[in-house]
């Protein structure tokens, strides 16, 4: 895996890698089809490839279009722009940088079918306030490393410091996400000429396929204070009838309401 961790903040000289793949990534914005047949058919962003410095100020660029033309809303008032993710890995800190970026915003990010998150790209996608993996995508993790014709000029002592100083930096970056300690210590377990696929019950144990529990609590707040009580009561059963697998229309009968209205 190749994910760079770089300079962190400049006073870090050997860089930290987290990577498997070898080109660019690629960031574009795509314009919704009209259909809406499912969440790909609305305006989102696409980062794919490898994650490099230049990509943080292409996500700047275009994340304001993904924001304006997203049909999402929080009960907030507020626009979430969609994201789908399809890189194997690259620099870290740029990961870090994207993945607060998209938590700004409070984006919804997506590993679709066939595609893969690795490495960096698992800090991006722990930047969404929605986290959703869909069957048949591959989410896969190691823990960093530094380039070896540097690190193994320092010394042990100084090897095991900066190491320590760039881990905690990653550890804590997680952390602001929302995301549990044990996600870090799962990649410390992987050497870095490895990786693991993570499993589906991997995915919802360390977070990485669900909800930002802050963010669920208040987009819940606000939506008792939009709909009232009753309302909300009847939306949310709703949409964990849906969720589990029930037809809309006998759902829609059971909670006497429309999905989307």
């Amino acid at each position: 895996m190749n994910i760079r961790f770089s300079d962190m903040l400049r006073f870090a000289v050997v860089p930290f890698l987290l990577a498997i793949g070898i080109a660019r990534a690629d960031v574009h914005f795509v314009a919704e089809t009209g259909t809406f047949k499912s969440v790909q058919d609305r305006a989102h962003l696409l980062i794919t490839g490898r994650i490099t410095a230049d990509d943080v100020l292409s996500v700047d660029r275009l994340l304001p279009s993904a924001v304006m033309q997203t049909h999402f809303r929080t009960f907030g008032g507020t626009y979430k722009p969609v994201v789908f993710l399809n890189s194997l890995g690259g620099d870290l800190l740029a990961a870090m940088k994207i993945g607060k970026a998209l938590r700004n915003v409070r984006a919804w990010v997506w590993v679709d079918k066939s595609a893969e998150c690795a490495s960096a790209c698992v800090f991006i996608l722990a930047g969404g306030v929605e986290r959703n993996i869909v069957p048949g995508a591959r989410v896969r993790i190691h823990r960093p490393y530094f380039e070896s014709k540097s690190f193994a000029d320092l010394s042990l002592q100084d090897a095991q410091s900066l190491y320590s100083r760039q881990a905690e930096l990653s550890k804590s970056y997680l952390r602001d996400m929302g995301m549990p300690d044990a996600l870090f210590e799962r990649m410390l377990r992987v050497p870095s000429q490895k990786s693991v696929l993570l499993t589906t019950k991997d995915l919802e144990t360390l977070s990485l396929d669900g909800k930002d529990p802050a963010y669920e609590e208040w987009n819940r707040a606000n939506a008792k204070q939009s709909l009232g009580e009753d309302r909300f009561r009847q939306t949310e059963g709703l949409t964990d009838c849906i969720n589990s697998g029930t037809a809309q229309a006998v759902c829609e009968k059971k909670w006497g309401l429309k999905f989307g209205k």
